[in-house]
């Protein structure tokens, strides 16, 4: 068909057509690639010979149908999936382009299964994965109506070796006056730094074994990674009620060549019950976001501090089944530091809902006091409010308290989530920062279209305790 091979080859380029010459050679393949080609030939040829890949890859590779010719295989392998064709941008650039809190309010699409296909990961000896526990949600199969989970595995691939900007941030590092002066600093430092300087792995294949079945991935240019899978509910472990507490399943990476595998949690979250969406800095551990240099301190030479009583509060609330999402303007660089927070000070295991970084220093301040993420602005503010709106809309079922404190964003964000979803939003808890003089007038004002038995802004988490327990028991009395 030389007119759909013309339109390929002036949309997608040389490397489009030659996917095209691979597709055409079967007569099902043939009809729908003439198809593909026409409504793709606008794109770049990068993102056309993803979404051929998605069509295609389909056909020839899923659940381990490798009977495809060999050249087909190998030019499959190397290609992202279509839910990569979006190339990563860090916040400031994505966020003029983000979706609003309505769209995201739909949750976390059905993906087609795309990448069930057996194939090894190219993770180097000097590489290595952070993998980020994650969740998955229950729903039904329009073709065959059969119940299955939807999750997407997320992690990052980094350079343990190689590092990017290293000498300049220790030379901001001394002018903020964060810069080690003991030999406990320096070790901590060095270690939290490397988390930011670390060299991105690009273009890796990743895959994940879920015990059903092996997905793939690649890497992005930031080193992330977003594998969306699909798993039978006749194939989990054990059965999965509709209604309480999560159940979690330890899942690991594929060995690479030299046997290494990185593992993390997946929560399984039934369609009905409770879930706790949290901030981390000031709400649950001491941050002081207020005072840039104290922050860089408690962020780069000070073990994690927890605030008194939010441990105890968060048990409680795990124990009556309550399932934990931690949403924060943090970046991910921290996720390992924060899941070792989280571990050691007694807090419950929860899914990381994060901020994306790309670690740039051609204005160091700028970065360290706003993109670092600790200190929010608009933009940012919006991307933690579509990550709440996000998972609220997986969960339309569920009922959910959101926790957070003063000294930032969190109060107006929650304010607009309770808003746009007034029916599953049971409670809002603001923990009021030191030094916040705002008066009770401001925030009846701010919450004035909430009850007031459904939102606090409080100083001892035992008032919050003493609250969530009256509401528990009015849940359990009235059922």
């Amino acid at each position: 068909n030389l007119p759909a091979l013309g339109d390929a080859m002036d949309g997608l380029g040389v490397m489009g057509a030659l996917v095209a010459f691979v597709a055409l050679g079967s007569p099902r393949s043939r009809a729908t690639g003439v198809s593909i080609v026409r409504v793709k030939a606008s794109l770049p040829a990068r993102a056309g010979m993803m979404r051929l890949k998605s069509v295609f890859g389909r056909d020839l590779l899923q659940f381990g149908q490798l009977q495809a010719p060999p050249n087909v295989q190998k030019t499959f392998s190397r290609l992202p999936s279509s839910s990569e064709m979006q190339e990563y941008e860090d916040t400031q650039d994505s966020d003029e382009e983000m979706e609003d809190v309505a769209e995201a309010a739909k949750g976390i699409p059905n993906w087609d299964i795309e990448r069930f296909a057996p194939i090894e990961s190219d993770i180097q000896e000097n590489e290595l994965i952070h993998l980020f526990p994650t969740f998955a949600f229950k729903t039904q199969c329009k073709k065959t109506g059969k119940e299955r989970w939807v999750t997407q595995v997320h992690g990052r691939a980094v350079d343990k070796v190689k590092h990017k900007g290293r000498r300049r941030m220790h030379t901001v590092a001394k002018a903020f006056g964060f810069y080690p002066t003991t030999k406990d600093e320096e070790d901590l430092y060095h270690y939290r730094m490397n988390l930011f300087t670390l060299k991105a792995a690009n273009k890796r294949s990743v895959a994940v074994d879920l015990g059903a079945g092996v997905w793939w991935g690649s890497t992005l240019r930031n080193g992330h990674f977003q594998i969306n899978a699909q798993l039978a509910s006749e194939v989990l472990p054990r059965h999965i009620p509709d209604y309480g507490s999560p159940s979690s399943m330890e899942f690991t990476t594929c060995p690479v060549s030299d046997g290494r595998v990185w593992s993390t949690n997946l929560f399984f979250i039934p369609p009905q019950g409770l879930s706790i969406i949290s901030d981390i800095d000031d709400t649950i551990k001491l941050t002081q976001v207020r005072k840039s240099k104290q922050m860089f301190r408690n962020t780069f030479l000070r073990n994690f501090t927890a605030v008194d009583g939010m441990s105890d509060l968060y048990t409680y609330l795990s124990q009556q089944g309550a399932a934990f999402h931690y949403v924060s303007n943090s970046p991910w660089q921290l996720q390992p530091e924060l899941q070792d927070f989280l571990n050691t000070t007694g807090f419950p295991a929860g899914t990381f809902h994060l901020k994306h970084l790309r670690f740039r220093l051609q204005n160091p301040r700028s970065f360290l006091i706003n993109r670092l993420g600790l200190r929010s602005r608009n933009k940012t503010q919006n991307n933690k409010q579509i990550m709440i709106a996000k998972i609220l809309g997986a969960f339309p079922d569920r009922k959910f308290v959101l926790v957070g404190d003063s000294g930032e964003k969190d109060p107006i964000i929650y304010s607009k989530i309770a808003e746009a979803f007034p029916a599953q939003i049971e409670r809002i808890y603001i923990r009021r920062v030191e030094g916040d003089l705002r008066q009770q007038a401001h925030w009846n004002k701010l919450f004035s279209f909430l009850d007031s038995s459904k939102w606090c802004v409080f100083d001892d988490p035992r008032l919050v305790l003493d609250d969530m327990r009256k509401f528990l028991e009015s849940k359990t009395a009235t059922t």
